[in-house]
């Protein structure tokens, strides 16, 4: 279940990547331009059956979540940058509002008997995945991107999406989009 950047958000977060891949060496893998998406929630592989219910219950949460604004500001390392595992953008503004809606879609789903996330949920957009652990990151990345806004969007929708994963990466498939009505 995801938050879509909208096209021009996704063209400046790619001119992002660009401007970062010369600043943090190593084996990564960069995220596709089609792939950029924030995470709420990560069911796992289900059957039809509960694919129909995350749907009902999808439809019913989103009768109580308004459309709000989404800034991605700065670059993050997880766990750490000293010896990262994942580089990411995260939430400047719509902080709340996302937090909101990923503790809806959590709590609903768990009454569902779907299992809970353990961590604590970050909003952050995924753009790249550490391979090995011989990165080098210039010093320069977190002093001119640290904190600086890249994009924003409006968030009118969130989606459920099928996950298929191939040795070039995961290909996405919308299974079904849910708009935002409150």
């Amino acid at each position: 279940i995801a938050v879509d950047p909208d096209n021009s958000s996704r063209e400046k977060l790619i001119k992002l990547i660009s401007d970062i891949k010369r600043l943090i060496r190593g084996d990564i893998k960069w995220t596709a331009a089609h792939n950029l998406h924030f995470t709420l929630k990560f069911i796992g592989e289900i059957s039809g059956e509960r694919v129909s219910k995350v749907i009902e219950i999808l439809n019913i949460i989103r009768n109580f979540h308004s459309p709000f604004r989404l800034s991605v500001s700065g670059i993050g390392f997880f766990p750490g940058s000293s010896k990262p595992r994942i580089i990411f953008s995260g939430v400047k503004e719509g902080r709340d509002q996302i937090l909101n809606l990923t503790k809806s879609i959590e709590d609903e789903l768990e009454v569902a008997g779907f299992s809970r996330e353990k961590r604590e949920f970050t909003a952050h957009l995924t753009l790249g995945r550490v391979k090995s652990h011989s990165v080098k990151i210039d010093p320069l990345i977190l002093r001119n991107f640290s904190n600086s806004e890249i994009c924003n969007f409006s968030v009118e929708k969130f989606i459920l999406y099928k996950s298929e994963l191939t040795p070039d990466g995961p290909i996405y498939s919308v299974i079904e989009e849910f708009l935002l009505k409150k």
